[in-house]
């Protein structure tokens, strides 16, 4: 694809080749080749954590390179959308691609010299594809926007929630009026009514128009009606008549990637894609602008008036937070996986030959400056307005002590806070239930009176129980991870494995011996958390506790969460770093240059590979960080490899 036109306000795009789309060889053009030094290292961008390629040194262009290089970077219509593809070659060893030079690449001067200093690039993976791409974006009807009929579209879990309505009294006292009115409907319901459309009924024999009328008291006569109507002012009263859309993750990466044509499956993914794990059916669940569906819409599963509006990178450099991993799109493939994954295994042994001899200089070190902490904390971002979902911040977060006994070298704290916020959920042990409260309010104001309809008010939150989300008015502005548990798409409800039981058949999470020395149990741990909610009669509802979303939270007391699973690899008590920067310097030869990777494309690079750099001691390995190939003979120890890392 390239652009062309009559002027700069003209340009047309022309899909296919570009009108010089062969190789030319240019080597007798360029000068400073032989001074030639070529990097790779892992860069942490908004890109991904991916590895970067480009020149130390720039080359200076001239003759017929030069006018190649002006003729479409500088004096084309099109220059600033141009760019040039550039291979260099070592003969007998190999190609180096995935070069650009670009607009912004070169350097001249107006002095009739003829010649440009250019600085080549690496050239971009599919970025521009996931980077302009929604993870919301309708190219496959998935997220219908507002003008297309409700039922279009593809079905998304939708949580029932409830809008906690704080303080419980003032609630109790909008239950309190429900029960007085309800008490009057039924006596209604049962006696005048009956008689009230047994008169009509022979009106309409002679009044037509009353018959609408009958028919509509019909539908009032006996308990069933009068029942459901009251049931359903008691759950709008509570705010709990509405579900909220939210997508599967996997479903935001599938469609941009599907749209890209990158690759992706549950060995580049595997917590996300893989159906074994407790995260693959993880949701995002986002409600700033709009409240959530009604309950009775059988229709819409998406708002696109809460689409989150991110794009595909924005999305893996959230989400790397929570599972403390890497991304990268290598040879097409996207990759996410936890940050000690990217493993390519042992790259040299220089501890024993062959590789010793390698070396044209001692190996040397250096402190990196690095600190180990002291503690860390982890867990989620309170939220502006959800106050209510903020209660969860003491199960959701911790705070990890690794200054047990007291090390003075251990110093400084190591922060792990997400950009998503903790979820609350009815009968989690948390706190209290809100509606229980508000219902004692009520039988206090009301008394025995609601005794006679105490049923009515028990199977009206039935329906709306155990794991439905609590929030606060309906929006919350920063989004939550809710994993599924895949039973309905209505109604949807969070995963609940572990809680309370009766007479003490507790199934809680196992201990994790590495910070649990006492061997508690979680209720010890969680002393403050409510086992079960309360027994009062005739409204409470004595439900047993859940942990709701347990392989969502970060507690490093206990197993299967995202603590021990994604975070404890960076205890510094286990198998610490020695925070110290090794340099090793071999020979150039091409064996080494087809062992590093870095013929081809950037994807084979060997970095994060081990290197053994000692044959003693207990830290023997390092990792590769960066590898500089240098083709200058006038230095000091001629062409080399530069590995530099971390011990």
């Amino acid at each position: 694809m390239y652009y062309d036109g009559t002027g700069p306000t003209q340009l047309r795009q022309f899909i296919g080749p570009v009108p010089n789309h062969e190789y030319v060889e240019y080597t007798d053009d360029f000068d400073g080749l032989d001074k030639l030094r070529l990097s790779w290292s892992e860069n942490e961008t908004d890109r991904g954590d991916n590895v970067q390629a480009g020149l130390s040194n720039s080359l200076t262009a001239m003759g017929d390179a030069y006018t190649f290089i002006m003729d479409w970077l500088n004096d084309h219509v099109a220059a600033p959308l141009n760019a040039i593809e550039a291979v260099i070659e070592d003969y007998g060893c190999g190609k180096y691609a995935s070069f650009l030079i670009k607009a912004d690449g070169i350097a001249y001067c107006d002095d009739g010299k003829c010649n440009v200093d250019v600085n080549l690039k690496q050239a971009d993976a599919p970025w521009s594809c996931i980077e302009k791409t929604l993870v919301t974006d309708n190219w496959q009807g998935w997220f219908p926007t507002a003008a297309e009929p409700l039922n279009a579209g593809k079905q998304h879990p939708r949580y029932t929630y409830c809008d906690e309505f704080r303080p419980a009294f003032f609630l109790g006292l909008l239950f309190s009026c429900i029960s007085m009115i309800a008490l009057p409907m039924y006596i209604l319901s049962v006696t005048l009514v009956p008689v009230v459309l047994a008169i009509i009924t022979i009106a309409s024999v002679i009044i037509h128009k009353l018959k609408k009328l009958r028919d509509q008291l019909k539908d009032m006569t006996g308990w069933g009606p009068v029942t459901h109507a009251i049931q359903n002012m008691y759950l709008n009263a509570a705010g709990c008549g509405r579900e909220m859309p939210s997508p599967l993750v996997r479903d935001y990466i599938a469609n941009v990637c599907d749209k890209c044509g990158i690759k992706y499956s549950k060995e580049t993914i595997p917590m996300l894609f893989d159906p074994t794990s407790d995260y693959y059916n993880l949701t995002w669940t986002q409600s700033e602008i709009q409240k959530g569906v009604k309950k009775d819409n059988t229709d819409q599963f998406w708002i696109e008036a809460n689409d989150p509006l991110i794009t595909l990178d924005m999305l893996l450099n959230k989400l790397k937070d929570v599972f403390n991993a890497k991304w990268r799109i290598a040879g097409n493939v996207l990759y996410f996986r936890r940050k000690d994954a990217f493993d390519p295994g042992l790259l040299y042994d220089f501890t024993t030959e062959p590789d010793k001899s390698k070396l044209v200089t001692f190996t040397c070190y250096e402190w990196n400056g690095d600190k180990k902490p002291a503690y860390a904390k982890a867990g989620y971002t309170q939220d502006a307005t959800d106050t209510v979902g903020n209660d969860a911040i003491s199960r959701f977060n911790t705070y990890v002590e690794f200054n047990k006994p007291i090390n003075p070298m251990l110093e400084g704290e190591m922060t792990k806070i997400n950009q998503f916020s903790p979820a609350r959920f009815r009968f989690d042990g948390v706190g209290p239930d809100y509606i229980e409260d508000a219902a004692k309010s009520m039988i206090d104001l009301t008394g025995n009176l609601l005794e006679l309809i105490t049923h009515n008010f028990r199977d009206a939150f039935h329906t709306v129980d155990k794991g439905v989300l609590l929030v606060k008015d309906d929006k919350f502005v920063t989004p939550k991870l809710i994993i599924w548990d895949g039973r309905s798409y209505r109604d949807a409800r969070a995963i609940g494995t572990y809680g309370w039981g009766r007479d003490g058949a507790n199934n809680f999470p196992q201990k994790n011996p590495v910070y649990n020395t006492d061997g508690k149990d979680y209720a010890q741990v969680h002393a403050s958390d409510i086992g079960r909610s309360d027994t009062c009669d005739p409204v409470c509802f004595g439900e047993y506790s859940t942990i709701w979303n347990y392989p969502m939270v970060y507690d490093e007391m206990f197993l299967g969460n995202l603590w021990d699973r994604f975070h404890q690899i960076d205890d510094p008590r286990v198998n610490p770093p020695m925070n110290k920067n090794f340099t090793a310097v071999l020979a150039c030869c091409c064996d080494d240059l087809q062992r590093i990777g870095v013929m081809g494309d950037t994807s084979q690079v060997k970095i994060n590979a081990k290197v053994k750099i000692r044959d003693k001691g207990w830290f023997p390995y390092g990792r590769v960080e960066s590898i500089e190939v240098s083709y200058d003979p006038t230095a000091r120890d001629g062409r080399t490899i530069t590995l530099k890392g971390k011990q």
